[in-house]
């Protein structure tokens, strides 16, 4: 607490001297807190980073972390059910090994181009704008996979269903540690690895339950990103973009 008393603090601004035409880029990134009581002046800039690590570890944290460990089962849903899928196509399509060869290097493929998409569109459009973009197009086309006429199409929904999947991962890794202190962050970092065989445990068992038939784990694939969606949608934007941006953050 400063000698204004910042916990009193209700107005979140920026400091006048990081927002002027002569501040650097790495001026930028400042936040200015301005005690209610005053109307002019009397604002202390400090880092976000500062802002962040002054948080002590609480409820916005676990549930952060609850988001990301989801966001971690989906992903791993929507890459492990490749090999599950084999034998319902083979079975339906009557595919072959070259076949099946290429669906899973169309997963690949879409992988490259998402995440090179998404190293872009991080900055223009934001980590959250962009995991919003990208989670409900995921979502859309993998319930087209499930309704799939022929292994061609499911070969091309597949590697786009790709790109939208390593955009939406490339997004969030950034997103969910510019919300981290320095002191815990390495912690919060790896615990998000709890995700990955929870998402595989419901791929086996889905397909376990259902005699390798292929379009259900594709509707699995598709409700773990529509959960997303609605996880991404409550969520807020970083605070480090929004004043990279010129925005007040909340």
């Amino acid at each position: 607490d400063g000698p204004n008393g910042s916990k009193h603090a209700s107005a979140l601004r920026f400091g006048s001297e990081a927002m002027s035409p002569k501040a650097t880029h790495l001026d930028r990134p400042m936040l200015a807190f301005e005690n209610e009581e005053q109307v002019v002046g009397g604002g202390k800039a400090i880092p976000v980073s500062d802002v962040l690590d002054a948080l002590p570890l609480g409820r916005f944290h676990a549930l952060h972390l609850a988001r990301q460990v989801i966001a971690w089962a989906v992903f791993s849903i929507s890459q492990e059910i490749t090999p599950y899928l084999f034998p319902g196509l083979q079975r339906d399509f009557s595919v072959g090994g070259p076949d099946l060869a290429h669906l899973a290097s169309s997963f690949a493929l879409g992988c490259v181009l998402g995440s090179i998409a998404a190293c872009v569109l991080v900055d223009e459009w934001g980590r959250r704008a962009t995991m919003l973009t990208a989670a409900p197009v995921a979502f859309m086309l993998n319930l087209c996979m499930a309704m799939a006429p022929s292994f061609g199409v499911v070969l091309i929904l597949r590697g786009i269903q790709a790109a939208a999947w390593a955009m939406v991962k490339t997004a969030i890794v950034a997103w969910y540690a510019e919300f981290l202190p320095t002191h815990s962050r390495g912690l919060l970092m790896a615990a998000v690895s709890l995700g990955y065989p929870l998402g595989r445990g419901l791929v086996i068992v889905t397909a376990s339950n259902t005699h390798e038939a292929w379009r259900p784990l594709c509707v699995l694939s598709a409700a773990g990103f529509a959960t997303l969606s609605v996880l991404i949608y409550f969520a807020p934007e970083s605070p480090r973009f929004l004043v990279l941006r010129g925005q007040q953050a909340a």
